[in-house]
């Protein structure tokens, strides 16, 4: 095939539709009950918000205030719907994927390789591989791919500034390196590779890049120090939107630096983690949403990688610094292990943004080593073809597993049977699709430590299975025996949760006593979430328990301060405000 005479506006459209038929399935996938339950719920309560809000947070564990934005999207153009919110995913991959065949086919003319069938294998080697699924797949994996689509075309203009000294490109990518952060904090590690690819660039295409020698001189300094006002832009930002108690860089320091003395078992955990994910770059199966522990095994895999870093960095070449661009965006993942920053130590999400910039090195160093092959001869054809359509069987047949919650953690149990957080949620799996014995058999065997910050969730879930078995008493009591306090993790849920509970009891009672004492109860936890949270609509629902227990003069105070706090929109605001005008007379 003369692929030199196909427009790329063809190829294009070719990639988008083999990505679109290997993820269509993901289209019909239902709400996952990790992170995605809560995400979407928050959006559906949502009463109003404003951009203020979104970028200055006074405090918080995450600050990904551009994915934020596009969920906030979702709930005004779709509702949100599982579906559509999917559909974006899969639309930010291909974007991704899009990316990629630019950028590798810019690259690949440098070094000399005209032919685009080099770019379109890079794009579909990147947008089948199978680490790509978990991110597509979740919705709260947004984050990975938003920050990619930014990252890559950040690359993609600081080429054409390379190629040009267009000073609106160099603008327009650190712009868009900007975006990437804000999208997912990770991003920032993306800088001092980038820095590297610019010298290596610099230094292996100054005679062929137009005229870079002549308008900005070899190794002008310009772009480097633009460059660095970007992570500067982003602290700083960072500062202002979480200065009440920036949890999320604390709790990675604590990690980092807790229990310094054992610097043997911390560099262990960090080597094996590092080599772990270097091998899932290249051979990604097996697949696993809950992977709790590697092997020691892969410690020398990542002395190994350590070491071909070096030679990288040696080397300064310009594929060698691209490499470098993706290793140097999985180091942070090496610190969620140490401090224990989500709900397993380790995730092929992480790895999204680098097999991008991999795969691209790796398949025009391939093609520089099969130059003086034509690409047609089917000892080129066949092996591209086989790997290309593996890729993308495996990938197509995972996302069949994350159709749904049961297929998913059946599948996580499998894997990881030592993991009690996936165990926890194969019994919510199976508990809404009404296997309740079965639930109820894993949540009592399945219990956690008293210092896992996810023991609420796997204690909550018993109570709700306790619930749905009509022992809404013995769910309560399971809670209140855990003691929980403020300063303890996902405070908020455990009081949601107990108040939720107290409501079904209170459906169930028919003495007048021990319905008001249910409502005293329910006064003081709604008292205390909102003391917790700030919410505005909790003060009117105090209003309306003081109201239920005859308690007129506090309900006129808890409405009159609904009102007063309530953004304008709140449909609850002007019934605040009639009940606290009659009840004040």
């Amino acid at each position: 095939m003369n692929f030199e005479r196909i427009h790329k506006i063809y190829y294009v459209l070719f990639i988008l539709l083999v990505v679109l038929t290997v993820f269509y399935s993901a289209l019909f996938a239902g709400i996952l009950s990790v992170d995605d339950q809560r995400l979407v719920t928050d959006l559906f309560n949502l009463d109003s918000w404003s951009l203020k809000g979104v970028f200055i947070r006074g405090g918080g564990y995450y600050y990904r205030p551009i994915s934020r934005l596009t969920f906030l999207a979702d709930k005004f153009l779709s509702g949100p719907h599982e579906s559509f919110m999917h559909l974006e995913n899969i639309l930010l991959h291909a974007t991704s994927c899009i990316l990629v065949f630019f950028i590798s086919s810019r690259l690949a003319r440098l070094r000399g390789l005209e032919s685009p069938a080099v770019p379109l294998v890079a794009a579909l080697l990147f947008g089948l591989h199978p680490i790509t699924t978990e991110p597509v797949n979740w919705i709260s994996g947004r984050t990975d791919l938003l920050a990619a689509v930014f990252l890559l075309t950040s690359l993609l203009l600081l080429l054409r500034h390379l190629a040009s000294n267009g000073m609106y490109s160099l603008a327009a990518a650190c712009c868009s390196f900007f975006l990437a952060t804000l999208a997912k904090e990770t991003a920032l590690f993306w800088f001092p590779a980038v820095l590297f690819f610019v010298h290596c660039y610099r230094r292996e295409h100054a005679d062929v890049s137009t005229g870079i020698k002549r308008r900005s001189g070899h190794g002008s300094p310009l772009v480097y120090v633009v460059l660095s006002l970007v992570p500067l832009a982003y602290f700083v930002l960072r500062h202002a939107a979480l200065s009440r108690k920036d949890q999320g860089i604390s709790i990675a320091v604590r990690g980092a630096v807790a229990g310094s003395f054992d610097v043997m078992n911390k560099l262990r955990i960090t080597l094996k983690v590092f080599g772990f994910y270097l091998k899932k770059l290249i051979l990604p199966l097996p697949l696993n949403f809950a992977i709790v522990q590697v092997s020691n095994w892969y410690v020398p895999v990542g002395i190994a990688g350590i070491v071909f870093c070096c030679y990288l960095l040696y080397r300064r070449g310009t594929l060698g610094a691209l490499q470098l661009i993706g290793i140097s965006i999985i180091t942070p993942a090496l610190l969620v292990p140490l401090g224990r920053m989500a709900w397993t130590p380790l995730a092929e999400r992480y790895l999204y943004m680098p097999a991008a910039f991999v795969v691209m090195s790796l398949v025009i160093l391939a093609a520089e080593r099969l130059r003086g092959y034509n690409y047609s001869q089917m000892a080129v054809v066949i092996p591209l073809l086989l790997l290309i359509t593996g890729s993308g069987y495996t990938t197509y047949r995972r996302n069949i597993v994350w159709q749904s919650n049961l297929t998913l953690f059946q599948d996580c149990v499998e894997q990881s049977p030592d993991c009690p957080a996936a165990w926890n949620e194969l019994a919510r799996a199976l508990q809404n699709e009404g296997r309740t014995e079965e639930a109820m058999r894993i949540f009592r065997k399945n219990t956690l430590e008293s210092s896992d910050k996810y023991r609420i969730v796997t204690t909550t879930n018993q109570a709700a299975a306790m619930a749905d078995a009509h022992d809404v008493t013995g769910a309560i009591a399971l809670l209140l025996n855990l003691h929980y306090t403020r300063s303890e993790p996902f405070y908020d849920y455990y009081l949601r949760q107990l108040l939720y509970f107290y409501g079904l009891l209170e459906q169930k009672q028919t003495s007048q006593k021990e319905l008001h004492a249910i409502r005293m109860k329910q006064i003081d936890l709604t008292s205390e979430l909102q003391s917790v949270t700030g919410d505005p609509y909790l003060l009117y629902r105090l209003g309306q328990l003081y109201l239920s227990v005859k308690d007129e003069r506090n309900a006129a105070t808890y409405f009159a301060k609904a009102f007063e706090k309530s953004p304008d929109n709140a449909y609850y605001k002007e019934p605040a405000r009639k009940l606290a005008a009659r009840l004040s007379r």
